[in-house]
């Protein structure tokens, strides 16, 4: 028992009788419908978290993550760092791109920035 034997099938019943699929089963839902239903959960699921949160007899492990999960939809994610090796020639840069790769311009990502953007340091460039 145990050996698959080459050439025979693994499963030779097929599905067991009146096997039905998941989706089947409980009907197909569409990823749109899954959220919608899934938003309508918010305020109770909010509630839920700020209970936790406040709860002192919760583990600490669980009012903390409740406690980031609020912070994190209330405020968004922290922006995070990415350091990247750039590889390409420099002298197909203008001089604005070299000034702001020599003075190390943060480049800022994130949903309030509207896509990526360069700090402006053109007027603490000395000429």
């Amino acid at each position: 028992m145990g050996k698959f034997v080459k050439g025979q099938s693994g499963n030779p019943n097929g599905r067991p009788p009146g096997y039905q699929s998941p989706e089947r089963r409980i009907g197909f839902i569409g990823v749109m419908d899954v959220k919608a239903l899934a938003r309508e959960w918010t305020p109770e699921s909010i509630n839920t978290l700020a209970d936790i949160m406040k709860d002192v007899a919760a583990p600490a492990s669980s009012r903390v993550a409740a406690a980031n999960s609020l912070l994190d939809r209330g405020w968004g994610k922290p922006h995070q760092s990415v350091e990247a090796t750039v590889n390409g020639r420099f002298d197909d840069r203008s001089d604005d791109e070299l000034k702001r790769i020599i003075e190390g311009t943060i480049i800022s990502i994130g949903p309030d920035s509207g896509g990526t953007e360069f700090e402006d340091i053109e007027e603490d460039m000395p000429e």
